[in-house]
């Protein structure tokens, strides 16, 4: 088949099943290795994950990264979005759900509940 340079179907790969395995059996259950085909023939492997096989948020392999994952400084409104965000804790959460997301005031600080529980768990007792 020839794609032409207005193709809808250029920038995209296609899975070859003839040429996929599954690796349920090595202790990846639904995951498949699976050889990519790209519009100009190339072939690469993926590991695909097949619950987002057809799904219009999947990669399908655009040969073109998106701007945030380019080499260099991010694009602007990157940048913004980025300066925009509020400072979180960061800190370990004890039910181990994440890490905290309370907002403080300046990068490294922690929130009120994280200073107070590691002053506690750093005391010595006599």
């Amino acid at each position: 088949m020839s794609i032409g340079p207005d193709d809808e179907l250029r920038g995209w790969s296609f899975l070859d099943d003839a040429a996929s395995v599954d690796l349920g059996d090595v202790g990846s259950a639904g995951y498949t290795l699976a050889e990519a085909i790209r519009s100009d023939g190339e072939r690469r492997l993926w590991i695909v994950d097949e619950l987002v096989v057809g799904s219009p948020d999947a990669d399908h392999g655009a040969r073109q990264p998106p701007p945030h994952e380019e080499l260099g400084p991010l694009p602007a409104d990157w940048r913004d979005a980025i300066d925009d965000a509020p400072l979180r804790c960061g800190a370990p959460c004890a039910d181990g759900r994440g890490p905290c997301r309370i907002v403080v005031s300046a990068p490294g600080h922690r929130c009120h509940w994280h200073r107070t529980s590691t002053r506690q768990q750093h005391r010595r007792t006599p």
